[in-house]
C-alpha cells in the first residue's frame, strides 16, 4: 500500500540534526508516512542512527556528488510514492502530534473546495542559533501571483503540504542549476500555473533560523537567472515585486558592508515603495508559550551518539 505522505529530507554534513528531523516524522501520530533522506554527498556518507536502522518507513539515498538542495529534493520527489508531499530541512523538525491534524485539514479542504494546485502552509516557531524558542509565525494566505513574486514567506524549507502528482505534472522539478533561490523560482513557476496558498494555523514545525551567507558566485548566478527567466514573463506589478525582493536578498548578503547594504535597500524601495520591510503578505505573530518553549528546549538539547 502506498503511503499517504512522503517527507523528503535533504541533508549534508549534519547527521545529528538530520536524525532529529527523521525522528520527528516517524514519531508522529500516524504510520502511513514515508521518509526519504537524500544525502548530498556528505563525507563520510550519511548513515542512520542505530535506533532508526531497520525502520521500513525510512529510505536513505546517496548522491554521487554534491549537487545542491534542488537536486536532492528532485531525487526525493521522483522516488516518493505518497499522495501528499512535504519537505523538511535537516536542521528543522516537526512538532509532536501535529501531522495528523495538518493532513486532515488539507484533505478536508481539498475534498470540499477542489483547488487545482493547492499549497498548504502551517505555522512555525523560530529557533535561535542555540535552539532557544523565539516567536511563532502563522503565514498569511496568498491572494495571487504578486504575493508569490514577493518571496517565500510561507515555506522556510519545511512548512508545506502539496499534492505530489498534480504538482509534478503541472510545475515539474526544481531547477538544479540554481544553488540559491531555487524554492522561490519553483513557487513562482507554480503561481503562474494557478497555485494557491492556504494556511493552517497549526504550529507544526520548529524552524532553525540561522543566517547562512551564500557563495557569492552562486548567488549572483541565481539572481541573473531569475531576472532573465521571469523579467519579460511577469506582469509589471509582479516583476516590480520580484526585483524588490531580489534586492532585499542582495541586502541580506551585504551584511558587514554598510554602503552595499544601503544601496540594495534603496533599490528595493524604489522598485516597490512600502511601509514594511517585507513585501509578502507576512505573518500573524504570537509569542511562544512557556510550555512549548520548555518542550522545544528538551528536544534541541537531545543528542545521539549514533
Amino acid at each position: 500500500m502506498s503511503p499517504q505522505l512522503s517527507v523528503v529530507i535533504p541533508t549534508f554534513q549534519r547527521p545529528e540534526t538530520a536524525w532529529r528531523a527523521i525522528r520527528s516524522v516517524i514519531g508522529q501520530d500516524r504510520s502511513d508516512v514515508e521518509v526519504i533522506v537524500v544525502d548530498d554527498a556528505s563525507a563520510p556518507p550519511f548513515n542512520l542512527a542505530p535506533d532508526l536502522t531497520g525502520d521500513a518507513r525510512i529510505r536513505v539515498l546517496h548522491q554521487d556528488r554534491n549537487a545542491g538542495p534542488a537536486a536532492a529534493r528532485n531525487r526525493g520527489m521522483q522516488e516518493a510514492r505518497g499522495t501528499w508531499l512535504s519537505f523538511l530541512d535537516d536542521d528543522d523538525f516537526l512538532l509532536p502530534n501535529t501531522l495528523t491534524l495538518r493532513l486532515r485539514t488539507a484533505e478536508q479542504h481539498h475534498a470540499k473546495s477542489k483547488p487545482a494546485l493547492p499549497i498548504y502552509a502551517c505555522g512555525f516557531v523560530e529557533l535561535g542559533p542555540d535552539g532557544e524558542a523565539g516567536r511563532i509565525r502563522i503565514p498569511r494566505p496568498s491572494t495571487g501571483l504578486e504575493d508569490f513574486a514577493s518571496g517565500c514567506w510561507f515555506s522556510p524549507g519545511s512548512c508545506i503540504l502539496i499534492r505530489r502528482e498534480a504538482f509534478l505534472k503541472q510545475v515539474g522539478l526544481q531547477d538544479e542549476g540554481l544553488r540559491r533561490l531555487e524554492d522561490y523560482d519553483w513557487f513562482l513557476k507554480a503561481a503562474l500555473q494557478g497555485a494557491e496558498l492556504f494556511t493552517d494555523p497549526t504550529v507544526g514545525v520548529a524552524w532553525q533560523r540561522v543566517f547562512k551567507p551564500a557563495a557569492s558566485e552562486n548567488y549572483r548566478n541565481a539572481v541573473r537567472t531569475l531576472e532573465r527567466r521571469w523579467g519579460a514573463r511577469l506582469p509589471a506589478p509582479a516583476r516590480a515585486r520580484m526585483m524588490a525582493y531580489l534586492a532585499l536578498e542582495n541586502a541580506a548578503q551585504a551584511r558587514g558592508h554598510p554602503l552595499r547594504l544601503a544601496h540594495q535597500m534603496a533599490r528595493s524601495w524604489l522598485y516597490r515603495p512600502r511601509a514594511a520591510l517585507h513585501l509578502s503578505p507576512g505573518w500573524d505573530i504570537r509569542p511562544t508559550s512557556p510550555e512549548l518553549a520548555a518542550s522545544l528546549a528538551k528536544i534541541t538539547s537531545t543528542r545521539s551518539s549514533g
